[in-house]
């Protein structure tokens, strides 16, 4: 993946699951992010998951993304988070769920591609692009360069 120029290495956390976020030198608040939350999701969330990503790139709706509550933990609640954007997507050859939206209580906007990393929808890495909602429209497009600049293993 290639980081946008001034993006520097930030905060890391490996205690039960994976963090690992860069940050604009110049203004921390512009981020990048890849995270695991450290364990699988159920049998039943992985297959709607798989599903989801096995059949045809496409728009996901608000009430298909309630059904996506373990996958999408704190962007499936409305109090939270509002989602913009939801869709199925190719990236160099693998299909991911993006989702962008608002963090309510944060006023940060985020785009997040939620990939299956081993092929049975239940090991899920997050990988973001996160600004303040009034810097988002001018950081977007470098943003989102880099989340689909990514070379798959």
């Amino acid at each position: 993946m290639r980081l946008p120029p001034g993006f520097v290495p930030g905060l890391v956390r490996d205690e039960n699951r994976f963090f690992q976020e860069y940050h604009l030198e110049s203004d921390p608040s512009i981020q990048i992010y890849f995270e695991y939350r450290g364990r699988r999701m159920s049998e039943a969330a992985s297959n709607i998951f798989r599903d989801l990503i096995l059949a045809a790139p496409r728009n996901v709706t608000l009430i298909e993304i309630e059904q996506y509550r373990e996958l999408l933990q704190t962007k499936s609640d409305p109090t939270r988070f509002r989602p913009l954007i939801a869709k199925t997507q190719d990236i160099k050859g693998k299909r991911v769920l993006v989702v962008e939206g608002i963090f309510l209580k944060f006023n940060l906007q985020a785009r997040t591609l939620y990939v299956d990393s081993d092929g049975t929808g239940s090991a899920v890495q997050e990988i973001s692009f996160q600004t303040p909602v009034d810097r988002f429209i001018k950081y977007v497009l470098p943003g989102t360069r880099c989340l689909e600049s990514i070379l798959w293993k």
